[in-house]
């Protein structure tokens, strides 16, 4: 599967870069998987009601694939658009170390945001 998809650059070296990253195994400390919190509390939902802002396709120029989708569907991995300014457009190599620094934080964010989602109590 694909974990960057640049989706569009301007003249000014402003990129737009959508990011696929993994949902973390295990559950969070209301005993959910972190792959069901993320589905039933909408995040990750964009306006179109779907979890990509890509158009389906073969996974290439600008599309996701079935599998990625689907993927996306099941809670296994999580979406994010970023900007990215580079003057003489994106290298490789920043790519990958923009996914990377991105990967954590956006599993950190993940984590905070989702940490008690579906805890139920009766309190005595």
């Amino acid at each position: 599967m694909t974990d960057v998809h640049v989706i569009s650059g301007d003249l000014d070296g402003q990129y737009q870069i959508v990011m696929h990253f993994p949902v973390p195994g295990g559950n969070n400390t209301a005993g959910v998987s972190w792959q069901t919190a993320l589905l039933n509390s909408g995040i990750g939902l964009h306006e179109t009601g779907r979890r990509t802002v890509l158009p389906s396709g073969a996974g290439t120029g600008g599309t996701i694939s079935v599998a990625e989708e689907a993927a996306l569907n099941a809670g296994t991995l999580f979406e994010t658009v970023v900007q990215y300014r580079a003057d003489t457009g994106p290298s490789l190599a920043n790519i990958d170390a923009l996914y990377t620094q991105s990967l954590a934080n956006a599993q950190a964010q993940l984590s905070r945001r989702l940490k008690y989602f579906g805890l139920t109590r009766t309190v005595p």
